[in-house]
């Protein structure tokens, strides 16, 4: 709060938080954030609970994980065309939604599926991971003067690394917690992960509301 408060006021801050009073900066900057602590937790949580709940090897746990990084390759040669087709708004909704939906379908996961089910679930989360951080990524800088792109981007990088280390510890804090709920003392279990995925993608729901605040015709 301090620091908040010297930054506000000084004449050449560290951080120049005026930025701020940009709508479309200070969604993807906020809600943007909070999205992304929801998606950065995935690529911990899954090879974990590949290993732990699973008991599958470290090599068959991350090649799974890669069909989510396959859905973020196969997203990107479309995401100029939807955005331009649909514009920001609707995009980041849409797709969000999507996003969260995808995440709690990690909550049906089980060493029982068809390894083509699990695929095919982390690959389409892949693809609206994709969209959503190309959307906020574009959107944040859309409406920014020339001569505050500079405090403008130094934000969103500080709060982009800062989001993916959060979704980390998120990740290991939720899945403490449902383990405790469970009154597991020992190795996470299935159950445990499908309720933290549960967590995750109501954070990633929660992050979606800062969207309401976009004009209609945000990023135009």
């Amino acid at each position: 709060i301090l620091a908040w408060r010297h930054m506000r006021r000084h004449a050449q801050p560290l951080l120049a938080l005026g930025v701020l009073g940009i709508r479309t900066f200070s969604v993807c900057l906020c809600g943007g954030s909070i999205f992304r602590v929801a998606i950065s937790a995935l690529p911990f949580l899954l090879p974990l609970m590949f290993q732990l709940a699973f008991g599958l090897s470290a090599l068959d746990a991350g090649l799974l994980v890669l069909a989510v990084f396959a859905g973020n390759l196969a997203m990107k040669p479309f995401t100029s065309a939807v955005m331009q087709r649909w514009g920001f708004r609707p995009v980041l909704m849409v797709n969000g939604v999507l996003g969260v939906l995808a995440i709690a379908a990690c909550a049906l996961l089980d060493e029982h599926m068809s390894r083509v089910l699990v695929l095919l679930i982390l690959f389409v989360g892949g693809l609206s991971r994709s969209m959503q951080f190309t959307a906020f990524n574009t959107l944040g800088f859309a409406d920014v003067p020339k001569e505050q792109m500079s405090d403008a981007s130094t934000l969103f990088s500080m709060f982009f690394q800062l989001s993916m280390a959060m979704g980390v510890a998120a990740g290991a804090l939720l899945l403490r917690l449902a383990m405790s709920i469970h009154g597991n003392t020992g190795h996470a279990e299935t159950l445990d992960f499908q309720l933290t995925f549960l967590c995750v993608a109501a954070i990633g729901g929660i992050a979606l509301l800062d969207n309401l605040r976009l004009p209609p015709k945000a990023g135009e």
